[in-house]
């Protein structure tokens, strides 16, 4: 496979039957020449398989994962929660404008899987950083609508607890939940810990709250799934 004749201003261009780590190198010219690409990989499996690859190649290249549902629509079982939140996280990083070089890698299944609109990630969760003011009530409505769960000890993701003027909360797509101190309306601190010893584990400066899945619950979404029941059944 020559590198160098690829050309520089293209629609669609298939990479197949190349060697594990040639189709990775074709990905980083591709993007670099396009600014934003799409690849469509068969399965979960190969995709994680390329990010990887792509990681040694290119480490600078920036790379959006957008794996699909491991649970079919109507299961009777909801999608992995990480699955979920990185999705959520990736769909929310497409709708943000950059002028950066990225490689969007998804596959077929969720090529085909139906996504909220663009509007649904504009404005929706917050972001916070050390020295912000916030009013508590506004946070914990946010968390609301964003779908997380209040609780007593966070451990799972999704989750929320209050205790004064301390909120645990494990944001979606996140390893760790992160432990927010105010005095009064101001952030003093943001720190994770570890969920089973809830030992801190680490400080940051900012953090990124979005919604735990790809369905808004606000009142209008509530009002209009009513009158669907109903009319439905």
């Amino acid at each position: 496979m020559d590198l160098s004749k690829f050309p520089r201003a293209v629609g669609r261009v298939t990479v197949s039957s190349a060697p594990d780590g040639v189709d990775a190198i074709a990905l980083s010219r591709l993007t670099r020449d396009r600014g934003s690409v799409v690849y469509v990989a068969r399965d979960d499996s190969r995709m994680v398989t390329l990010q990887a690859m792509l990681d040694v190649v290119d480490p600078e290249l920036k790379t959006v994962l957008l794996p699909a549902w491991d649970c079919l629509p109507y299961d009777r079982v909801s999608p992995n929660g990480e699955v979920v939140g990185l999705r959520v996280r990736s769909l929310a990083r497409l709708v943000t404008k950059t002028k950066a070089d990225r490689l969007i890698l998804t596959t077929v299944n969720a090529l085909l899987q139906r996504v909220p609109p663009r509007e649904f990630f504009i404005g929706a969760g917050m972001g916070l950083q050390v020295g912000d003011q916030v009013e508590l009530e506004e946070l914990l409505a946010m968390f609301t609508r964003s779908g997380y769960g209040r609780t007593d000890t966070v451990r799972e993701a999704g989750e929320y607890a209050v205790r004064g003027g301390i909120i645990d909360v494990y944001p979606t797509g996140f390893e760790e939940p992160v432990r927010l101190d105010f005095f009064g309306d101001e952030l003093e601190s943001i720190r994770r810990f570890d969920p089973m010893s809830q030992r801190t584990s680490g400080k940051s400066k900012k953090v990124i709250f979005s919604p735990t899945g790809e369905l808004l619950l606000d009142d209008a979404s509530v009002q209009r799934f009513r009158q669907g029941y109903r009319g439905l059944f």
